[in-house]
């Protein structure tokens, strides 16, 4: 007569397994005594919940775990390794805190048939960061792009905001190009006398170059100090036609003109060198020597 360990293996399994698990003991207590087929014993077994709660790729691994244990140890480590290295490539920040769900996605890879997309979605959700901790990988890439865009737009959007946009471009549910096409949304809302040239590729910044070439110039201020948020620069941006109240682009003159009244133009070289130019005209105009 075969031993109970024997007629585990007829039937597939290993009796160390069944008695890990106390509805698989007891069903396989019931077909030893009751000398089930092979047959008779999957039938059976196919209608307990531990089988109904388990795929065929996670009981086949419970298998090897409780057949193979050395086996299965040193697949689950090789997955431990794998999604290790795929968080860090990701810029998943690796605490203690998350040991367990870095284990239960080792466990999924072997046991669940986790893809490498299956593993990313996963990963994704724990991507965060602030202002004083900067992700690194591809998280901290993608991040550095969408920032550079939006300075680049005239675009500010929270912490909170980006690590939301982050999360889903880790995960695969959308991609820098999406979250790039939303801040230009965002950009046409704030600067609607430009959307045909923001849809056409060029950014808030290439438009409002004149602008700060001349406030440059005419306010004697250095250029790496001017940009787009600055309140001079977003209100030529976002220019009324005082006479249609219209939008439309405020053309260099006026806006140079606008410059010459700012409080700040007094203080430079070019008013002062104005201010003589006059009184030496009107000098001249007296007939006077200077």
């Amino acid at each position: 007569m075969a031993s109970a360990a024997e007629q585990a293996e007829d039937y597939g399994f290993v009796q160390s397994l069944f008695n890990a698990v106390p509805e698989l003991k007891k069903l396989f207590g019931q077909a030893v005594k009751g000398q089930w087929t092979s047959q008779k014993f999957q039938a059976a077994l196919r209608d307990t919940k531990w089988w109904k709660g388990h795929g065929q790729s996670e009981r086949d691994y419970l298998v090897l775990q409780y057949g193979d244990p050395a086996t299965a140890k040193l697949k689950l480590s090789q997955a431990q390794t794998q999604v290790r290295q795929a968080a860090a490539a990701m810029g998943v920040t690796l605490t203690s805190k998350m040991t367990n769900q870095l284990n239960s996605a080792a466990y999924n890879i072997v046991a669940k048939g986790w893809t490498s997309d299956d593993l990313k979605y996963y990963l994704g959700q724990y991507v965060q960061f602030s202002t004083a901790n900067h992700p690194g990988g591809q998280a901290g890439q993608d991040l550095d792009t969408l920032q550079q865009y939006s300075y680049n737009m005239g675009v500010k959007n929270s912490d909170s905001w980006y690590q939301s946009q982050l999360r889903n471009i880790e995960r695969g549910t959308s991609t820098t190009e999406d979250v790039q096409n939303a801040i230009k949304k965002q950009a046409e809302g704030m600067f609607p006398t430009w959307t045909k040239q923001l849809e056409a590729g060029q950014t808030v910044a290439d438009l409002a170059s004149p602008y700060m070439q001349s406030m440059s110039q005419i306010l004697e201020i250095n250029p790496g100090s001017i940009n787009l948020f600055d309140p001079t620069i977003k209100k030529a941006l976002q220019y009324k036609d005082p006479k249609s109240g219209q939008n439309g682009a405020q053309p260099i003159w006026d806006f140079e003109n606008t410059l010459r009244n700012d409080p700040r133009w007094k203080q430079t070289k070019n008013a002062q060198d104005s201010v003589m130019q006059n009184a030496h005209q009107v000098l001249s105009d007296f007939g006077l020597v200077y």
